[in-house]
């Protein structure tokens, strides 16, 4: 390094940016030779051991990258902890020999000048003098969060697999029935009953089943952790009225290995929107009510503060117990300022959002261990939480070895949660319903409903058996028959693309019909109710037969119809033989008179103003449109329009006016002021909206008169 840096002073720097550097630095010589030795002295050192909060952020920060970072990369990861420009302080450190500033590559005669002028930092290298690394590292080694081997009570421990668990459990449960929400975003209390009986808080060994109270306000607090944080995951979509579980999503994270999973759980829970570690502390008391919403976002105001403590405990990497109090100490001492604009908006105290997020956020996470030691509230990182937060990520993660299920001959799993893997467990659980979850056990039950359920979902019958026979007791022959049956039963499913619903009010006529139309045609018949039944796709004939049995029957066709009707006179229309469809050709002869000699190729037909009464005794006209908005071509044409109002409700009155004069207000409760002024005398003719009046041109200097009096002005 040394020999690369005299090579740059020597040949790239120019005299003057040396001498700017050996100003800097605060000697006298300016050759390369004295400007290195000035670098590495101790007394250059001293100058890193009293700076400011910001600068030593930044030194921090380039040398966790090696020593080097470029500018622009540089100012990225600090916009992202909150920090705004850092131009003119890296400007001032490096004209005080702070950080040196490389040339690109080929530059000669580096002049340091022109670049500090020319604001081109960002755009450069910019790296730490030599023997500064390894005094870095000692001062982050220092910094207050040494872990200790403490005596400690009241142990609460923190699984990130247990909380894997329940996201798993709620988002199935999500998926399968959809939690209803009311208007403020809160999850109604009877649908959120079933979600929340397989939760297990952390630090607890069994789901809550029936102890589970939505009432409860550290409950149901708990469960708006786990659905805010299925969001960040896409495992749960919520909008105005559900929550839902999104297949796609639980896919893409509980197929994942654990390495992307401590990823994608770091990144969720930074930028957790609908639920506040802050407001979460709060519900602490007894007597609290909490008001629980998935649609609000009370969790977005403190995403910036998370980052930066998180931060924080990630350049300590603290092994062992630390006392929370010394976590808040460190945060204010490296930046006090950031951390108060940050949490300003929320109102919230530092040390209160610190306490909350280490003593509930992070613990809920599966991160920290929470527990006392001298009456002071201490936190450890768990293994697996020194992964998620990036701290330790060379160490592998353990992995079950798969061994974990044994299947018993009544269709029953037992999965123990120690030899399982996640993926594992999101397989059972889309083919399996979990009766119950005690000691790091779950009990899953096999049926009908719910094995068809996953085989809906994709899976086969040789798959659950594969996944099945990993354990160490072989796969009962009569739960391998069972799941090959039930998988039969699932292919007898038949999906209709095209068909008609027929119905009639009278059961027997129903029966007539259909069973007259099966007997000609041969088609396939399935009866829905007394009411209706499926037809498949039938001939011309058959359906034209059917039609013409009774007024009182009703088809549906299941597809979208194409518009056929064309207009091509006065209330006579035509169609197409080629276009047209059996259940518009039924409703057109039920409104209409056919002609007698139709051009060649089509169906002609005269509208009839009575028929269209008795299709449509209460809204004869708004049907009649809605049909022919439907069905033409190019929609109703508005002279067409008219024509249906004249024969339907008679002929529309019109009348000509002559001399007329317009009369606008600029106000709305001036006219109508004027209105009732007006109302007891002829001059005016018609109101033609909410300011304006049609009145006698011959009152014209008599209204304008008046109005001059009242103080209008014209």
């Amino acid at each position: 390094m040394n020999e690369e840096m005299l090579d740059l002073l020597t040949r790239v720097y120019s005299i003057t940016s040396r001498r700017l550097l050996a100003e800097a630095l605060g000697i006298k010589d300016i050759s390369p030779e004295a400007i290195l030795e000035q670098w590495g002295s101790e007394e250059h050192a001293e100058k890193y051991k009293n700076l400011g909060d910001l600068e030593n952020l930044i030194l921090s920060h380039i040398n966790k990258a090696g020593g080097q970072v470029r500018g622009e990369n540089l100012r990225r990861d600090l916009v992202l902890e909150g920090h705004g420009d850092l131009t003119s302080t890296l400007r001032g450190m490096i004209t005080g020999g702070l950080l040196i500033v490389l040339p690109n590559v080929g530059e000669m005669d580096f002049e340091l000048d022109q670049v500090l002028d020319a604001t081109t930092i960002l755009q450069r290298e910019l790296l730490l003098p030599e023997g500064l690394s390894e005094l870095f590292d000692e001062l982050e080694n220092t910094m207050g969060l040494e872990g200790a081997e403490l005596e400690v009570e009241d142990l609460v421990p923190a699984s990130a697999s247990m909380l894997e668990l329940n996201l798993l459990h709620v988002s199935t449960s999500l998926l399968y029935i959809p939690l209803k929400l009311n208007k403020s975003g809160a999850p109604n209390k009877r649908n959120v009953q079933k979600v929340g009986r397989g939760l297990v808080l952390p630090g607890q060994k069994q789901e809550l089943a029936d102890t589970f109270d939505p009432s409860v306000a550290h409950q149901i607090d708990y469960l708006g952790f786990i659905i805010g944080l299925g969001v960040e995951l896409d495992l749960v979509h919520v909008d105005e009225e559900y929550a839902r579980g999104n297949m796609a999503g639980m896919k893409a994270f509980f197929e994942s290995p654990i390495e992307k999973r401590n990823r994608q759980l770091n990144e969720a829970f930074c930028s957790l929107k609908t639920w506040s570690e802050v407001d979460s502390v709060e519900l602490d008391t007894p007597d609290d009510e909490i008001h629980l919403s998935l649609t609000a976002t009370s969790g977005k105001k403190f995403i910036a503060a998370r980052g930066y403590v998180l931060s924080i405990l990630r350049r300590a990497q603290t092994a062992g117990w630390i006392r929370i109090k010394d976590v808040e100490g460190l945060c204010q001492r490296l930046d006090a300022r950031f951390m108060a604009e940050t949490l300003k908006s929320s109102g919230a105290d530092p040390s209160d959002f610190i306490n909350a997020l280490l003593n509930r956020g992070l613990h809920w996470l599966g991160v920290m261990d929470n527990a006392e030691s001298g009456g002071d509230e201490v936190v450890r990182l768990t293994p697996r939480g020194r992964r998620i937060l990036g701290i330790d990520s060379s160490t592998e993660e353990p992995q079950p070895k798969g061994m974990g299920l044994v299947v018993q001959p009544n269709l029953e799993i037992m999965a123990f949660l120690d030899g399982v893997t996640l993926s594992t467990l999101f397989t059972i659980y889309r083919v399996g319903k979990r009766r119950s979850l005690a000691d790091r056990v779950a009990i899953f039950q096999l049926t009908s409903g719910s094995t068809q359920r996953g085989y809906a979902g994709g899976l086969t019958a040789e798959m659950v058996k594969e996944l099945l026979t990993q354990g160490h007791i072989p796969l009962p022959e009569s739960v391998a028959f069972q799941l090959d049956d039930w998988e039969r039963l699932h292919r007898r499913i038949t999906l209709y693309t095209k068909g008609f619903v027929v119905r009639h009010p009278d059961p027997d006529t129903l029966d007539m019909s259909i069973g007259q139309v099966k007997h000609d045609d041969g088609a396939e018949v399935v009866r829905l109710g007394p009411y209706s039944a499926f037809v498949t796709e039938l001939s011309a004939n058959s359906l034209r037969r059917l039609t013409e049995r009774g007024e009182g029957i009703i088809l549906d066709y299941l597809g979208e119809l194409p518009p056929c009707i064309e207009f091509a006179g006065p209330l006579h229309v035509r169609v197409l033989h080629a276009l047209s469809d059996v259940l518009t050709l039924y409703e057109l002869s039920l409104i209409s008179k056919p002609v007698e000699q139709p051009k060649a190729g089509y169906r002609e037909f005269e509208l009839d103003a009575d028929k269209i009464q008795k299709r449509w005794p209460e809204t004869p006209l708004k049907s009649a449109i809605h049909f022919f908005e439907s069905r033409s071509v190019n929609g109703l044409p508005p002279e067409q329009k008219i024509l249906l109002l004249s024969a339907i409700h008679g002929a529309p009155g019109a009348r000509f006016m002559e001399k007329v004069t317009v009369v606008s207000f600029d106000d709305e409760e001036v006219a109508d002021a004027f209105a009732d002024l007006t109302s007891s005398n002829k001059a005016v003719e018609m109101r033609l909206g909410p300011k304006a009046f049609l009145v006698d041109a011959s009152k014209r200097e008599e209204i304008a008169e008046r109005l001059k009096e009242l103080g209008v002005e014209l």
